[in-house]
């Protein structure tokens, strides 16, 4: 079965640690929240190399529901993590983080660490998950093409 954070061998610390780099991955791909604070916090994860290119969404979110329950949760700290390192990026980097996370399988574990870290109550979360698309769409757009909406 499933192992937690605390029991796990040198095999499952290599996939745990591969489960990081591929969400790490997964953040870093779209150019806008690759900010010089969302890469330095990447190599605090990995300092010996970048992420790499990631794996299908699909296959890392069946790799991850084959995790343990702590497993999942120790990715939600990566997400908030990231989310969260570039006051920057403003509600964008916690849309990426929440469209990431539904990908993977990771909503409820996400989720509830938000609501913890960020003292949101749960209207307010859902208020954020309803613009999720909106927020992530507009932070894509180059800076001329939103300067230009405003």
């Amino acid at each position: 079965g499933p192992s937690g954070l605390r029991e796990l061998d040198l095999l499952g610390q290599a996939r745990v640690s591969g489960l990081v780099r591929q969400v790490i991955a997964h953040l870093l791909e779209p150019r806008w929240f690759a900010t010089e604070s969302v890469v330095a916090l990447s190599r605090l994860y990995f300092p010996e190399s970048a992420p790499g290119t990631p794996e299908p969404r699909e296959a890392l979110a069946g790799e991850i529901a084959a995790t343990g329950a702590s497993v999942r949760e120790f990715l939600a700290c990566v997400l908030t993590d990231f989310a969260l390192v570039d006051r920057a990026l403003e509600e964008a980097g916690l849309a990426h983080a929440l469209e990431l996370a539904a990908a993977l399988g990771l909503s409820g574990d996400l989720e509830e660490r938000l609501k913890k870290e960020l003292k949101l109550t749960k209207k307010a979360l859902e208020s954020l998950k309803k613009r999720v698309p909106e927020l992530v769409e507009a932070a894509s757009r180059p800076q001329g093409d939103a300067e230009a909406d405003a």
